[in-house]
């Protein structure tokens, strides 16, 4: 999908260079400014943007890499099915990211918007995740769980229940989060939640 006005007169190549050096400042705002013109390009020409800024995605600076991971909140009126697996598959490479700021990115606002544009597309790529037995990935995967909760707390509680039986110390404490985050969402599963997952839960 492309939009036929062009963004700039400049070549590309130089135009994301100019992105890359804004993206890997310190200031906020100018990440933000990187993001938005890195989804506007990606609007533009989506196939030739997103191959040409692959390696962003495994830059040593997390700064670039949080720019490139933001950018994936595209427009959901301009997403299709095809264009959600082609950003579900740039968000493959965020995830078991050891920088904090891409954990709380991927988890909590790139997967769920793409979950309410494409549902169908998002929730069995999610449920593959749940299998996967990598720590930072399990983890980052049952955050996502108690993100989704609030549209999907069945899904959410399946995926859990997946990954609850992982005893490493990270990927419990994400479980009982996601497992608190639904319970203030829903008050009414908190004995649900306790027959489900009462041994975790004991053994705090």
């Amino acid at each position: 999908m492309s939009m036929s006005a062009p963004l700039s007169s400049e070549p590309l190549p130089e135009v994301l260079e100019q992105l890359r050096r804004l993206a890997s400042s310190d200031s906020e705002s100018s990440r933000r400014a990187a993001s938005d013109r890195l989804t506007q390009l990606l609007l533009h020409d989506f196939d030739t943007v997103l191959d040409a800024t692959q390696e962003w995605a495994l830059d040593e600076d997390p700064r670039i890499r949080e720019v490139t991971l933001r950018a994936c909140l595209q427009p959901p009126e301009l997403t299709d099915d095809a264009r959600v697996r082609h950003l579900l598959g740039r968000v493959e490479r965020f995830i078991g990211d050891v920088d904090p700021t891409i954990t709380e990115l991927w988890t909590r606002s790139v997967v769920p918007h793409l979950l309410k544009v494409r549902p169908e597309v998002v929730l069995p790529w999610l449920r593959d995740w749940t299998k996967n037995p990598e720590e930072p990935v399990r983890a980052g995967v049952a955050l996502t769980l108690g993100a989704i909760s609030e549209k999907y707390p069945t899904d959410a509680v399946e995926g859990l229940a997946i990954i609850a039986v992982d005893p490493r110390p990270s990927v419990r404490e994400a479980v009982l989060t996601s497992i608190e985050e639904m319970r203030a969402r829903y008050p009414g599963m908190s004995g649900y939640l306790d027959a489900r997952f009462g041994p975790l839960l004991a053994a705090e």
